[in-house]
């Protein structure tokens, strides 16, 4: 071997090695960049939890806690209690979250196919951000009413003071952070039977989908 070919072996080798280790940093990335897309989107809302619809770890769990104030139209004060025997969507989002906006006109068509149902019942709860929210109701109820007059509804709205029953719901799914919009399915006992964190295409099917077989059960 000549001087030239044995000089030449240890660069050829250095380049190799790194190269291959170029290839693991580009592989490690990726699967980085994978894996935050999907726990990224699914606290979004992109991904489903499951294969069924609205399904979610927390399905099965017992809602222990729910206290709503009204905020405008004819809310009523409502508690778990009040809810008892009926099938209830519950939906927090807020006048100042786009994904919110772009979903309520499909809760608030979901809510007028099933008003004259007198097993369901449809909570929208109007939230606003967290800096904001402590002492200003007058405020969200403001904001709230401006919406609603802005895409000509009239869906009645409440507030959840204190944030105190999204505590209470953060806790039952075990979620790192609470998303919005956040949309809970509960039966007649208060049992989650669906979950739908932030707003995807065919939610609202979804959701009309699995209320309809709960208020429904021997039709399938």
């Amino acid at each position: 071997m000549s001087d030239i070919d044995s000089h030449r072996e240890p660069d050829m080798q250095r380049s190799r090695s790194t190269a291959s280790w170029v290839m693991l940093a580009i592989l490690g990335a990726i699967v980085c960049i994978y894996l935050g897309l999907i726990v990224g989107g699914r606290a979004l809302g992109l991904f489903p939890a499951g294969g069924r619809p609205g399904a979610h770890p927390a399905v099965g769990r017992a809602l222990t806690y729910l206290k709503l104030q009204p905020l405008t139209g004819d809310a009523e004060p409502v508690t778990l209690d009040d809810l008892r025997g009926q099938t209830v969507l519950l939906n927090f989002w807020g006048v100042w979250c786009p994904p919110c906006r772009e979903e309520f006109p499909h809760i608030a068509a979901l809510a007028e196919k099933l008003k004259d149902d007198p097993k369901f019942r449809l909570l929208s709860v109007s939230c606003g951000q967290e800096a904001d929210e402590k002492n200003e109701i007058d405020g969200l109820r403001s904001a709230t009413q401006t919406f609603l007059l802005h895409v000509h509804s009239r869906l009645s709205t409440y507030s959840d003071q204190s944030a105190v029953t999204r505590r209470e719901v953060a806790m039952t799914l075990e979620e790192p952070r609470f998303a919005y919009p956040t949309t809970l399915l509960l039966d007649g006992q208060g049992v989650i039977r669906g979950v739908w964190l932030g707003y995807g295409a065919g939610y609202s099917e979804q959701m009309e989908q699995l209320a309809d077989e709960l208020l429904h059960p021997a039709a399938k």
